[in-house]
Parts: C-alpha cells; structure tokens; sequence
C-alpha cells in the first residue's frame, strides 16, 4: 500500500510485547526522557481488568485490578506511541504514509527502550492495519468490484421474504509462514470507523475516527502476530526486522483480499 497514491488504509499499529516491568511508573518517566523531542504530548488512560478464579465446584473468586497505560503524541497527534508494564505500542491514524516509515519510527523507539532498561525479553509482536472500502463517490462502483469474493458476503437479497441485510461481518484465521497468526476481521456497514477494541481512549484524543458514510462500505482489519517461546533478548534489529516479515505476509494477503479494480483506484 506505501506505493498507492490514494491508500485505503485508516489505522496502522505495531506492537512489541516484552517480560513485566517491575516499576512502570519509574520506567514511564525516564522512557518519556528519551521520546520526548520527538512525542511530547503525554496522557494516561486506567484499564480495569477482571480475573476469575475456579474450584472444584465452579466460579471461586473474582478479582478486579487496574493498571495504567501511557501515550507519548507527535505535536500533531500524527503518531503516539503508547507504553505499559508489558508492551510496547506505535500507532497512527492517516498520518501513516508507509510501513518503511513506520517500521524505522518503531525501531527508534524500541533504541529508546533499551538505553532504559536492557533486561526485557521480547514475548510477541504484531503488526496490524485498518482499511476503509469507499467504492469511488458519485459512481456506480459496488464493493463487489473492489473486494474478492471470499473476503465478504455481498447479497442484500437473501432470499427470504421481508427480510434485507443491512450489515455483515466475516472473520479468517490462518497460520502463516513465519508461524504466526494472521486474522481478518472485514465488516460490511459497521456502525463505527473502527472494529471494536480499536476505538480507544486515545484514538479519540487524537481524533482519528472519521464520520461514517452513508453510501455502501467496508472495513477491512487485517492482524498478523508471532510469539516468541522462548522469549529472545530485545534489540532492535530483530524487531525491526521480524516487523518487516510480519508486514510482507500482511500486504501479500492484502493484494489478494482486493481487486485489480481496487488497486487501480487508489492508485
């Protein structure tokens, strides 16, 4: 998509997930040190997680924690980086241009990491884009002619009197090359701009979700991930590098997903 002058793409994540680290709060302060010149902006969101426990006869115990995450934006919100005991995240909205920019901002990033703390080890990483099928306003172009066929269910008519779709979802699993997991999730007319779990505290901060069109559309969410077992020390090289992998199966599986006619379009 980096060559396309006219890119679907609306939401771009990379993320790198590493060993605990003892003193988040500690480590926040002197990471945002490093970043700083480069992402200046910094707010923190509260996650609440729930954890059960069960015995021998069901449901034993129920315990609720909360851990906080932080966000380091670019004066124009363009690109942040967010950052909690555990993992590390880049994410943009349209500001995105390519994966070679994208991939070398993650690798300064993790560079910043290190001069931190060297002692993580690298767990997984995960690489993950967010398009938005327009089919070209004003014409009379269907999302037929922009998306392959296996990708969504198409047909309003389902053959059953008094009953039209209004919206559909399909979702793929594959293991891929590199061992890992890629996930599609594509959604036809969605109430939001996001696939759910995308639409976060921070996006809005940033202000990337766009207005809903009102004409026909899709979403296509495409997620490719490795895990590291054992976990591997952290350099940024490697991370760099494994990126770049995730990010090739990732616009392979793209160009398969669309069509010649999609392709010409955005370009």
């Amino acid at each position: 998509m980096s060559e396309m002058k006219n890119p679907p793409l609306r939401y771009a994540l990379a993320m790198m997930r590493f060993t605990s680290i003892p003193k988040p709060q500690a480590f926040k302060e002197s990471f945002h040190d490093e970043v700083r010149d480069d992402y200046p902006l910094l707010s923190e969101q509260t996650v609440k997680n729930v954890q059960f426990a069960f015995g021998p006869t069901g449901l034993a115990d129920t315990k609720e924690n909360s851990s906080a995450l932080w966000q380091f934006a670019t004066i124009d919100k363009a690109f942040a980086l967010i950052i909690s005991a555990d993992f590390l995240i880049l994410h943009a909205a349209q500001g995105y241009t390519n994966h070679v920019d994208f991939i070398a901002r993650f690798k300064a990033a993790v560079e910043a990491f290190l001069r931190v703390d060297r002692r993580c080890l690298l767990t997984a990483l995960g690489y993950r884009y967010v398009d938005v099928i327009l089919p070209t306003d004003g014409s009379d172009d269907l999302l037929q002619k922009y998306l392959s066929p296996w990708v969504l269910p198409m047909g309003d008519n389902l053959g059953i009197d008094g009953v039209e779709a209004l919206n559909c979802a399909s979702i793929l699993a594959c293991k891929t090359r590199m061992g890992g997991l890629l996930r599609m999730q594509a959604f036809r007319k969605p109430p939001q701009m996001l696939p759910p779990g995308l639409d976060t505290p921070f996006v809005i901060e940033n202000g990337w979700i766009e207005e809903r069109p009102e004409r026909d559309f899709a979403l296509l969410d495409l997620d490719h991930a490795i895990k590291l077992n054992p976990p591997s020390p952290i350099t940024s090289d490697d991370v760099s590098d494994k990126l770049e992998k995730l990010h090739s199966v990732l616009d392979d599986f793209f160009k398969k997903s669309v069509t010649p006619h999609a392709i010409e379009e955005w370009n």
